[in-house]
């Protein structure tokens, strides 16, 4: 559960920080652009945790 709440409190940093990204200035040179990658990429591993984590404590309290 702690995890679970971990991981969706990440989910929400990464998507404040995608979120507050300027798509106008979408360089791959720059570091914003690499920081607004890097967090798309946690949110989803981070989301795809999550499901996982939840299918696996439902499947062991069947």
């Amino acid at each position: 559960m702690i995890r679970n709440l971990i991981l969706i409190l990440i989910i929400v940093a990464m998507l404040l920080t995608v979120f507050n990204f300027d798509l106008a200035g979408f360089d791959l040179k720059s570091n914003q652009t690499l920081i607004f990658l890097s967090a798309v990429v946690i949110a989803v591993i981070a989301l795809v945790l999550v499901v996982y984590n939840t299918l696996k404590t439902s499947k062991g309290e069947e």
